[in-house]
């Protein structure tokens, strides 16, 4: 089995932050343990050591002197992702690295208990409140190419550098090339996979864009490896390529295709200027010749040279840290358990209460997932997906969110709390949504909220799609009596071919009802959760 295939890897949630409380296991109340915290609180998680840097924390029981360099390392490549696209990822607190060695007593805990396979996962699910990377192979061994694939869903989240399935999969297969040497970093060397497409099975490039996880091509194992083959081949040739008008390309192709477009090769040639026969030809050329380009970043002394951060580490967080992973990879009655057990003891480790949210998240627990956020939020959480969070669980929480129905005390403490999170990161692209959409939505629309809604389209416009943000403008200047501007801009949105579907629909039903004088009936403009 290929070491891609047995990576099991789950992207979840961590809060960054220092445990306080000391560890004696004598101090455990007396409820009843799940199965899954007996078998955790049978080791000792010798050798474990929580550091930190700026943008990562990493446990693991590997040598300090091999965390650094893993931190370092990391820190570049953070760094180097940024430049490859021009975009300053997102603050949302440090992403977690749990780095079990192939003799830790993590690895051993894994095989006892139930016989139950671990889920890989590349990507956080949206509305997560942290990330989480945990590496479930001998990475000291076989290298850490995989854990920075699975890293790159993240970084292009927190960039709102989106895409279709494609390239997910080559953006992560790009960040496996990285080499690191001292100040630089190098991306674009040949990726193994390509090799499989030298005695042909490439597909139809129509047919290429359209793959989806459901579909044959990435459903049967003989045909996953030629088509990872070509995902890789297509995206490294124009992120690494010399030219940056590439880029460009790439990202008008990937808006288009992500509004909806079809695949057309008529599409493809007006972006790139060649037909499918042509294109073929190109990326044939591009392997079988075996010069590629690289692309080089130079990190400067102030990214290179940050302070580690030697976290106190007790036994109970990592025990507690296990205990929480499987909840939320494991689908299972023991997980199931074992996070009731946990909500109703109330989690120990100050450092995990966010994680323990993502649980709660995962098993449909909205109410106590809600209850712990708002503790979150008391507490002045630096964590701007906190509120975020926050904002999805209320919404969902008051039920249906229609610009005709609304409810009453919640717009309030809702819109606070994005105001809250965006004045921690103003660029967060779903907050500054949620805000123009909840002010949109208020029960009485002025001057002021329509000056918020355009502060949240200056914010994200040119970062991430401005849609929704719009529309909430037009239903804004709808409600305050400006008819004839919204109305402008309704029909300017109804007949962008890239206009998102959600915001098309609220403003199709606002111009079908402006003649009524009434509010639309129908349309919903919910939040992203």
């Amino acid at each position: 089995m290929t070491a891609m295939m047995r990576l099991l890897l789950v992207l979840l949630a961590c809060m960054p932050g220092l445990a306080y409380a000391a560890d004696p296991v004598a101090a455990e109340p007396p409820t009843k343990m799940s199965p899954i915290e007996v078998r955790a609180n049978s080791m000792e998680f010798t050798r474990w050591i929580k550091v930190g840097s700026p943008n990562f924390i990493l446990y693991t029981d590997a040598k300090a002197s091999e965390a650094t360099t893993i931190l370092r390392e990391f820190e570049m490549l953070h760094f180097a992702g940024q430049v490859a696209f021009n975009r300053r990822a997102a603050r949302f607190g440090p992403i977690i690295l749990v780095l079990p060695t192939a003799r830790s007593d993590w690895r051993k805990l894994e095989t006892m208990g139930a016989d139950v396979e671990w889920k890989s996962a590349a990507t956080a699910p949206a509305g997560q409140v942290l990330d989480v990377v945990l590496a479930q192979y001998d990475w000291q061994d076989e290298g850490l190419s995989i854990v920075r694939a699975v890293y790159a869903a993240l970084h292009a989240r927190r960039m709102d550098v989106h895409g279709p399935f494609w390239f997910g999969r080559g953006f992560g297969m790009f960040y496996q090339t990285a080499e690191f040497d001292r100040d630089r970093v190098a991306l674009g060397r040949a990726h193994p996979q390509m090799w499989h497409l030298q005695d042909g099975g490439w597909l139809p490039w129509g047919r290429f864009f359209a793959v989806n996880p459901r579909s044959p091509e990435f459903t049967k194992e003989s045909k996953i490896v030629l088509y990872e083959a070509q995902v890789a081949i297509f995206t490294q040739y124009l992120l690494a390529h010399q030219d940056r008008a590439w880029m460009g390309r790439l990202a008008t192709w990937m808006e288009y295709l992500e509004a909806g477009g079809e695949p057309t090769e008529a599409k493809f040639q007006e972006i790139f200027g060649e037909n499918w026969k042509s294109w073929q030809a190109t990326m044939q050329t591009y392997l079988r010749n075996g010069s590629y380009s690289i692309f080089q970043v130079r990190v400067p002394p102030d990214v290179m040279k940050f302070t580690e951060i030697k976290y106190k580490l007790p036994v109970r967080e990592i025990r507690e840290l296990f205990v929480l992973m499987q909840t939320l990879v494991q689908r299972t009655p023991e997980s199931k358990a074992a996070l009731e057990s946990l909500l109703e003891k109330g989690l120990q480790s100050e450092a995990l209460q966010e994680l323990l949210v993502d649980a709660c998240l995962e098993w449909d627990h909205d109410d106590d997932a809600l209850k712990l956020m708002r503790k979150l939020i008391a507490d002045g959480s630096k964590n701007p997906r906190v509120y975020r969070m926050g904002d999805a669980l209320l919404t969902r929480h008051a039920g249906a969110f229609t610009f005709a129905t609304r409810y009453g005390a919640e717009i309030a403490e809702v819109r606070e709390w994005d105001r809250r999170g965006l004045a921690l990161e103003p660029a967060f692209s779903e907050l500054n949504e949620s805000l123009a959409v909840n002010e949109a939505g208020a029960p009485v629309v002025d001057q002021q909220s329509i000056l918020t809604i355009e502060e949240c389209y200056s914010r994200i416009k040119g970062r991430a799609p401005t849609d929704r943000v719009l529309a909430a403008l037009a239903m804004a200047l709808w409600r305050s009596g400006d008819k004839v501007t919204a109305t402008e801009l309704a029909t300017r949105l109804r007949d962008d071919p890239l206009c998102a579907k959600s915001a098309r629909k609220v403003v199709e039903e606002m111009l079908a009802s402006e003649s009524k004088g009434t509010l639309p009936a129908g349309a919903t403009l919910l939040p992203k959760s």
